[in-house]
């Protein structure tokens, strides 16, 4: 699975233990640390991100996590999947995840992804886009892996920064980009769901933060 990867490094951010640690209380959270925030209002963990992505796919025989930080989707993926791979730039995102499921993990560029064309009939890119040099290619690439018939999730705050995009290349402003998505993957995709689910990234006792994730659902036609 190895051939053909590239030899790219991932942005320092991802590289940093602290950014892995925190990676990780998001993830696997011992505790579910939003009601000390917003008490009762808290919505629970199964409705949120990235816990509450398993609802939006039906289980399959190959799937692919696209960008998988610390692999909490990937390993939802291999649950109801019969092959669960997820991929990223960051070897320390990947070690910090590896053992916690049955999904099976690689370094990998989504700009460049080493598989074959329609490899997977479920696959999943979440908040990934606005975090890559180039999100069309990201997004295409997502595309020509994903089966005919097969299920590709794209999900983004669309958080545009030009420490990770060069603004030439977001796909809309900030805080958008859902439009251009759509397009982008063209008579190809069928748009089958639309929602957004709220996150929330616990950074110390007293500050975290909170934002949704706007998540599409599209059918590839052929």
């Amino acid at each position: 699975m190895a051939k053909g990867l590239l030899k790219a490094a991932a942005t320092p951010y991802y590289r940093r233990k602290a950014t892995c640690d925190e990676y990780v209380a998001f993830h696997y959270p011992e505790t579910d640390p939003l009601p000390a925030f917003l008490g009762p209002r808290s919505p629970p963990l199964s409705e949120r991100y990235p816990f509450a992505v398993r609802t939006l796919w039906k289980p399959g025989r190959r799937a692919l996590d696209v960008g998988c930080a610390v692999g909490r989707i990937a390993c939802d993926l291999a649950r109801d999947h019969g092959f669960a791979v997820g991929i990223d730039l960051s070897r320390e995102l990947l070690e910090a995840g590896r053992g916690r499921g049955a999904a099976r993990f690689a370094v990998a560029d989504a700009l460049a992804l080493p598989f074959p064309d329609g490899a997977f009939d479920t696959v999943v890119a979440m908040n990934l886009i606005d975090r890559v040099p180039d999100p069309a290619r990201a997004l295409a690439e997502a595309a020509r892996v994903t089966a005919p018939k097969g299920l590709l999730l794209v999900g983004s705050p669309y958080t545009w920064k030009e420490e990770f995009t060069p603004r030439s290349r977001w796909l809309g402003r900030v805080g958008d980009g859902g439009a251009e998505v759509r397009e982008r993957l063209g008579r190809a995709f069928t748009r089958e769901a639309e929602t957004e689910m709220l996150f929330f990234i616990p950074h110390h006792a007293r500050s975290g933060q909170l934002g949704r994730t706007h998540i599409q659902a599209f059918r590839r036609q052929s």
